[in-house]
């Protein structure tokens, strides 16, 4: 199985579009995940991975850029790693965090964080594998503010 991981480009969109609904369990407003992803793409603090195997993208990696004012070096956040489903268990995650650990340690960023919901326990085991630590707490709000999302 050869796969080839590579930025993300337009021509990508469809099928991120078909790995973010497979990780969410819903159907994203796509007005908004086009415009979000278009405006990303260009953004140069944003870097978007895919992982390419037979011509079609099977996984997805982000890494957004940003200057925190309680770090002294800028970090990376992972927003989103998706791995097709019919794939998982075979490397391609590891190869996409390897991708963006690799472009975190050119640009010299401080460190690089990630979070996953608590009910993803493989995911944990996953990134703990990898050498990830559990140091913060996350807690959210919801303000009933989203746009259009339907299960499926």
């Amino acid at each position: 199985m050869e796969i080839i991981v590579r930025p993300t480009n337009a021509s990508d969109l469809n099928s991120v579009y078909e790995l973010l609904n497979q990780l969410k369990g819903s159907l994203h407003n796509r007005e908004v995940f086009e415009q979000t992803f278009t405006q990303n793409l260009v953004d140069p603090l944003i870097h978007y991975f895919v992982a390419i195997y037979n011509q079609k993208p099977i996984g997805f990696i982000s890494l957004h850029v940003q200057q925190i004012l309680h770090h002294s070096n800028r970090t990376g956040e992972i927003q989103e790693l998706i791995i097709d489903e019919k794939y998982r268990g075979k490397g391609i995650g590891k190869m996409l965090m390897e991708k963006v650990e690799l472009l975190a340690k050119e640009l010299k960023l401080e460190e690089v964080e990630l979070t996953t919901r608590i009910h993803r326990i493989d995911a944990q085991a996953f990134y703990k594998k990898l050498g990830y630590s559990n140091t913060h707490l996350k807690m959210v709000k919801e303000l009933n503010n989203k746009v259009n999302f339907a299960k499926h």
